[in-house]
């Protein structure tokens, strides 16, 4: 028999969506029951939201590993190569450690399940939680995919802390039409046990008061981080950073700087100070110092990344309306918009395009259009330029990046925006 490899397993793993089907999580426990629970051996962070899962994951997965613990981070989507959804220590999980799991996981899996009864989201999920306990971290900080009731990740037992991020319209197809319906989806990583919940600021009150129900419910605390922690800017930001001034309940006035850019970061730092509290409470020995470290030392991959200089080329994964809002924010906040300026977009099919065109139209650039690398959802270049007149479609996305930096000049700006897989594109012209 020929030996079992990653790239063997990334090809015959199901691809389906079933996340909208209830009795997946259910499915997934009794894996996990089969399984020893893995997942028990440590520690865990589960965090859900819209938008600022990936920055405020990164920073707490930082900030522990900066006290000396050993740390898992499972986040998603990856940018270039699928294994970095699962790390160590900031280390992408390697092809053998994942196979290892997987065979762990099939040589117990109960009847009648065969593997391709799972979806390649629910084996990344089992596969994580096992690689982590094969790793023996201290700590996971784990991410969901999408919602948060009924996502594989929240097979979970309760977690010592749960936190949710910004909320906003997104995959209401799944989820649901409302903001409250996006919030109850969300407030389901929410467990009895867990002894907080923290909340990032600037909620709908419809959101907020789904989620403070929810806990209430479940008696775990609710922590508002906008009341807890203070962020404030100090000076004009610029592409190199943000210099801050940072205070919570258990952190005093600091200065620091956040590489992490975007005025959207400023709530996602809030949200981790919160968090710092909370995880103190519990007795986990965070230092200032090292809190400092990590807000400085903190990047995250396709979150306004700066990837060139002259001119400047700047991604952002904005890929619904409220990311798209904060994003045009950020620029002008910056003043990018009083630079020569140039997008590049694209979207999938199934986002609300009109509004995200609504948004870029207030920045005066010259904008190029091209057909994200997804096939299946992909809206194409050329449908997107009749929807936004003035615009020029592009065949592809390095098409598109060297007619835009031609454009700006050096002194310019390139903003690469609108859907991940566009990113991820883009991302690979600058590995090579």
């Amino acid at each position: 028999m020929a030996k079992l490899t990653y790239e063997h397993l990334q090809a015959s793993f199901n691809r389906q969506m079933k996340g909208d089907q209830d009795n997946r999580v259910e499915l997934l426990r009794d894996v996990l029951s089969a399984m020893g629970h893995p997942e028990r051996r440590y520690k865990v962070i589960h965090i859900a939201g819209t938008n600022g899962k990936g920055s405020t994951g990164r920073l707490l997965s930082l900030l522990l590993q900066e006290s000396g613990m050993r740390v898992g981070h499972f986040n998603s989507p990856a940018m270039i190569d699928q294994r970095e959804q699962i790390k160590i220590n900031g280390q992408k999980i390697s092809k053998q450690d994942f196979v290892t799991a997987y065979q762990q996981i099939t040589a117990v899996l109960p009847a009648p399940f065969q593997p391709s009864d799972f979806t390649i989201f629910e084996w990344w999920t089992l596969i994580m939680l096992q690689a982590f306990a094969n790793a023996k971290v201290d700590w996971a900080v784990i991410e969901v995919g999408l919602g948060g009731t009924n996502d594989a990740t929240n097979c979970i037992d309760a977690p010592q802390l749960a936190v949710i991020t910004h909320l906003a319209l997104d995959h209401t197809k799944i989820l649901g039409p409302t903001i409250e319906d996006i919030a109850t989806a969300k407030a389901g990583i929410i467990k009895r046990g867990t002894a907080n919940v923290v909340l990032a600021p600037h909620q709908a009150k419809q959101a907020r008061r789904v989620i403070e129900l929810r806990a209430h419910k479940l008696g775990v605390l609710l922590v508002d981080s906008a009341r807890q922690a203070t962020v404030m800017t100090v000076g004009q930001p610029t592409l190199a950073g943000q210099p801050l001034i940072i205070k919570s309940k258990s952190v005093p006035e600091t200065m620091g700087k956040l590489r992490l850019l975007g005025d959207y970061q400023l709530d996602n730092l809030t949200t981790v100070l919160a968090s710092v509290d909370c995880l103190r409470q519990q007795g986990v020995p965070l230092t200032n110092c090292e809190l400092i470290t990590a807000i400085e030392g903190a990047t995250l991959p396709g979150r306004f990344q700066q990837l060139d200089r002259q001119p400047a080329v700047v991604v952002d994964g904005a890929h619904n309306p409220d990311g798209t809002r904060r994003l045009v924010e950020s620029i002008k906040h910056l003043g990018l918009d009083r630079r020569p300026l140039a997008l590049v977009v694209g979207f999938l099919a199934d986002k609300d395009v009109a509004a995200m065109v609504k948004q870029y139209q207030s920045l005066p650039a010259e904008v190029f259009v091209v057909t994200p690398d997804n096939p299946a959802r992909a809206l194409a270049a050329e449908k997107l330029a009749q929807m936004w007149p003035g615009t020029r479609p592009c065949s592809s996305s390095s098409s598109a990046l060297s007619r835009a930096k031609q454009a700006v000049g050096e002194k310019g700006c390139v903003i690469v925006a609108g859907s991940f897989y566009l990113i991820k594109e883009i991302e690979k012209l600058y590995q090579h």
